[in-house]
């Protein structure tokens, strides 16, 4: 019987091949229909118990001859039916050579499809976490949860992902963020989680339109390393900057982030170790706001960083390059003088001093090179309005590293607005700081600077350009002070500036080299070659309200409120070797003047030499200038400005200027118009120890005052007499006016005091005339004014004549004077003296004179006797015996009668009531006479004023008065 009818017999269950079959049957009911049933409701039962969710899934296959699981389109849904888990297909092979292999094997798995919905919520739980911890019955015991993991051996020889999708919602931020990764395609090729073997992977991911993941290499888990190459590309950081932005300053608007790298990481003794090589990070099209105002201020084209490496074992990150180009910075300074986009540090400025590490850190970090190109600065200034444009940034910096105390080279170069490019190059040191580097500012536009002018001054700046060139050196010593130098050249060219008041030009000049400068900075001292000076411009005008324009041009908000002692105060080392002044001009005009006044000075040429803020030093100054068309001016001497111990000795000399342009003045402080005249001044200022001592010689060439001029401020003064006291007979005023002052003085005013000075001069001149020629001829001044007649006569002595020569003298030396002549009579004494001389006429007759004292009686008894005043003898002799005489002797009572006979005489001689004015008409002639005919004054400067007869002798002599007066 053969074995299949020994099959069929009634015996069949004792044939194995019965049991064979039965075996067959059963594996294959068992494989193709109760499996995946079991499978299913397993899988349905499980997820409803530790999730609570329910589970839906079309089919489940199992081919128990190829080892194959298919399970096709399972979703997984949360209590509000919404899909979290889902796929259309996973595909199992599993591999016999399990049983030889030692380890779960694998020919193939595939995912198709996968779709997973992640819910975070704000404590960082997902919705899957949730679910369980909701769920109690899926709760593992504590010891459960604290057992070690083993993994357990898998081979795989294909592990692949098609079209996954990953959604996210995400709510640990302020606001939910959602994500889709799709697709999502990953090849893991001879994988195995023995030890020391590895498998070959590739993942493929795309999270938007344009954003993708590419990574592939090998990986294995026991140990855990992994080697390949990772791509990122348009990946947008701004979807993931809201996980940061608590701390984070600013808001990334948008990013473009691409990634190239070879990685290497590996697990060893609990310790991860990462190694990136030859790594590019892209980033593009940056935009950074402002939290607040959600505005952009940074936009930066791209950014490139590579190549690099990093090692985290070692902690070394060494990178080539990093390019920066088109950076478009916008900086704005707030009202308060405050950089805006320093706000969002306010809150960061507090630190906790317990979270302060003092470790030192192990981190060494390299960067060869840094370049920034092709970027612009905007800044926006409020305080004051205005607005800088910075463009064609290129920064080029190599060599930087974590030791600050390296050397750092650079170089910088940009465009400020019209100005031509600039440049910084140099080599730096951060710790301790130093720097040198050469700068190069050319043709910087100053206007730029105008609105900051505009805040402390009512001025323009209407053109000018800078340059600068030199170099910097700056370094920082153990107590972190900072010390230094300059050493470069200065120039500005094309300066003007107006004022707001007139808008019409204020200071400026053609240029202004600064050759040579020496700064430095610890302790601060300038030293300066030369100064060379083109076409230098100053306008000085006098308002209506005489302020002067320079004085009113400082806002007074500006103004500093404390006073310095000067004194005290310690002058700024500096010293300028040379100034050179070639072609200046300058204008002042008076406004408050009716009519106005204006002149110029021009042609100014000169040169400073030796100034210094030294003690002892001195400047030697020649300095010439053309004043209107004709005048001259030339300033020489020493002085020295710059010292705190202020010495000057200096000439000025101002010579034919033109004196009619001065009229506004001399009516308004004199009175009168200017008719004609030049003016030559020489001045000469010696201060020591701030004492003034000044000389003042003011020479007037046929200088004339025209008509009167109403004036409230004109001088009290008869000032045409003073021009003429002091003009000599060539027309010329040669006036001396010595001025001392100290200028700690608070009312020191050196106008002031030159005002002053000619204004006693002229007062004491007007007042004591003689006074001011007793010096010029030798004479004293109380003779001049006046000569003495004896009572009654008219005749002239030799001190009276040279008297008269002396006032003759000076006459002919002043030719614009005029002398008047007052003659006095005193009528009484006068009367009586001429009274005296009739009668001694009479008596010289009868020659009396010569008799004796007793003949003189009887001469002088007989006269009264022809006057018919016999009477009077009674009188006379009764008035004697009263005087009680009778004890005199005989000699003397006749001595006293014959006198009072005499007066008595005197008194009834009868006088001419033309005597007097006869006696002051031959006082006049006599002294005319001997000024013009015998001292050739001419007639013009000589008045005989109108005798006066209120006179008053002394000593028996009656003075003429002489006065001066002009023409």
């Amino acid at each position: 019987m053969n074995k299949t009818a020994k099959l069929f017999t009634h015996h069949y269950y004792r044939s194995v091949y019965f049991w064979l079959f039965l075996l067959l049957m059963g594996y294959s009911l068992s494989g193709f229909f109760i499996l995946p049933r079991i499978l299913k409701n397993t899988l349905i039962e499980q997820v409803q118990l530790n999730l609570g969710w329910n589970t839906t899934i079309k089919n489940i296959a199992f081919n128990p001859f190829l080892l194959r699981l298919d399970i096709e389109e399972l979703s997984i849904e949360n209590k509000l039916k919404r899909p979290q888990l889902s796929f259309t297909k996973l595909s199992i092979d599993f591999e016999l050579r399990s049983l030889f292999e030692g380890a779960f094997s694998f020919a193939d798995v595939r995912l198709i499809d996968p779709a997973i919905h992640l819910i975070i919520d704000k404590k960082g739980n997902n919705n899957f976490q949730q679910a369980l911890i909701n769920n109690e019955k899926s709760q593992k015991s504590e010891d459960e949860n604290n057992k070690k993991q083993i993994i357990p051996p898998l081979l795989f020889d294909l592990i692949q992902l098609k079209n996954g999708q990953l959604s996210i919602d995400d709510h640990r931020v302020n606001k939910r963020l959602s994500f889709k990764i799709l697709p999502i395609n990953f090849t893991l090729h001879d994988f195995s989680t023995r030890k020391d073997t590895k498998g070959n992977y590739k993942l493929a991911l795309s999270i938007a339109p344009g954003e993708s993941i590419d990574w592939q290499g090998d990986i294995s888990l026991q140990p855990f390393s992994s080697q390949g190459f990772l791509t990122l590309k348009g990946i947008q950081a701004a979807k993931f900057w809201p996980y940061i932005q608590e701390f984070m300053p600013y808001k990334l608007q948008h990013s473009e982030i691409d990634l190239k790298t070879l990685y290497k990481v590996k697990s060893q003794d609990d310790r991860l170790q990462l190694q990136l090589k030859n790594s590019f990070i892209t980033l593009k099209n940056i935009e950074l706001a402002d939290k607040k105002q959600q505005k952009t201020f940074t936009k930066i084209k791209q950014i490139l960083i590579g190549p690099f490496r990093y090692d985290l074992e070692k902690q070394i990150l060494d990178i080539k390059k990093i390019k920066i180009d088109a950076l478009d910075l916008q900086l704005t300074r707030n009202k308060k003088g405050q950089l805006t986009l320093l706000d969002a540090f306010k809150q960061k400025t507090k630190t906790d001093k317990s979270k302060i590490q003092t470790t030192k850190s192990n981190f060494q970090w390299n960067i060869d090179e840094i370049v920034l190109q092709n970027s612009h600065l905007k800044f926006n200034d409020e305080k004051p309005k205005n607005k800088i444009n910075i463009r064609d940034i290129t920064l080029n910096m190599s060599d930087l590293s974590q030791d600050l105390s390296q050397k750092s080279t650079f170089h910088l170069s940009y465009l400020i607005e019209k100005s031509k490019k600039s440049y910084i190059t140099g080599q730096l040191n951060l710790a301790p700081f130093k720097l040198k580097a050469d700068l190069s500012f050319n043709a910087l536009h100053l206007p730029l600077i105008q609105p900051y002018l505009a805040s402390i001054a009512h001025v323009n700046l209407k053109s000018g350009k800078l340059w600068l060139s030199g170099a910097l050196a700056l370094q920082q010593d153990k107590n972190a002070k900072i010390s230094g130098k300059f050493k470069g050249k200065i120039k500005i060219n094309d300066f003007n500036m107006s004022d707001k008041k007139y808008n019409k030009r204020l200071i400026g000049w053609q240029s202004i080299n600064v050759e040579s400068i020496q700064l430095d900075f610890q302790p601060l001292r300038i030293n300066i070659d030369t100064i060379d000076i083109q076409s230098p411009y100053l306008r000085l005008i006098v308002d209506a309200k005489r302020h002067l324009n320079i004085n009113e041009l400082l806002i007074s908000s500006s103004l500093p409120n404390k006073k310095t002692n000067r004194r005290k105060s310690t002058p700024l080392p500096l010293a300028i070797k040379k100034i050179i002044i070639k072609n200046g001009n300058g204008y002042f005009a008076d406004l408050s003047l009716l009519p106005a006044f204006s002149t110029r000075i021009e042609k100014i040429n000169g040169d400073i030499h030796g100034m210094s803020s030294e003690h002892l030093s001195r400047a030697n100054i020649n300095i010439k200038g053309r004043i209107d068309e004709y005048g001259k001016m030339q300033i020489q001497g020493e002085m020295n400005p710059l010292s705190n111990d202020l010495y000057t000795n200096i000439k000025l000399d101002f010579s034919n200027i033109e004196l009619t342009t001065f009229t506004p003045y001399s009516g308004r402080y004199a009175g009168y118009v200017i008719d004609k005249g030049k003016l030559n001044l020489k001045l000469k200022y010696k201060i020591v120890k701030r004492k003034l001592d000044a000389s003042n010689r003011l020479i007037l060439e046929q200088f004339e005052l025209g008509d009167a001029v109403n004036s409230d401020e004109a001088v009290d003064l008869p000032i045409k007499l003073a021009l003429a006291l002091f003009k000599d007979k060539d027309g010329i005023i040669d006036i001396n006016l010595p001025t001392k002052g100290n200028l700690d003085s608070p009312d020191f005013k050196i106008s002031g005091l030159v005002m002053s000075a000619l204004k006693n001069v002229f007062l004491k001149a007007v007042s004591s005339p003689f006074a001011l020629f007793s010096t010029i001829i030798g004479a004293d001044a109380e003779q001049l004014s006046h000569i003495d007649f004896r009572l009654g006569e008219s005749k002239l002595n030799d001190r009276q004549n040279e008297n008269l020569k002396n006032i003759a003298d000076i006459l002919k030396k002043r030719p614009q004077l005029i002398l008047e002549v007052r003659v006095n009579i005193d009528v009484k004494k006068e009367t009586k003296t001429l009274k005296m001389q009739i009668l001694n006429k009479k008596l010289r007759t009868e020659n009396f004179y010569n008799e004796d004292i007793e003949d003189k009686i009887d001469i002088l008894e007989d006269l009264l006797s022809v006057a018919d005043a016999s009477d009077s003898i009674d009188e006379i002799e009764s008035q004697l015996e009263k005087n009680d005489l009778a004890k005199s002797t005989k000699l003397i009572q006749q001595q006293k009668y014959k006198e009072a006979l005499y007066a008595h005489l005197v008194n009834i001689q009868k006088v001419n009531s033309l005597a007097l004015t006869e006696l002051a008409q031959a006082r006049i002639r006599i002294l005319k006479a001997q000024l013009l005919q015998h001292y050739a004054v001419q007639n013009k400067q000589l008045f005989m004023l109108h005798p006066s007869f209120k006179g008053v002798a002394k000593n028996g002599k009656i003075s003429t008065l002489f006065s001066l007066t002009g023409q």
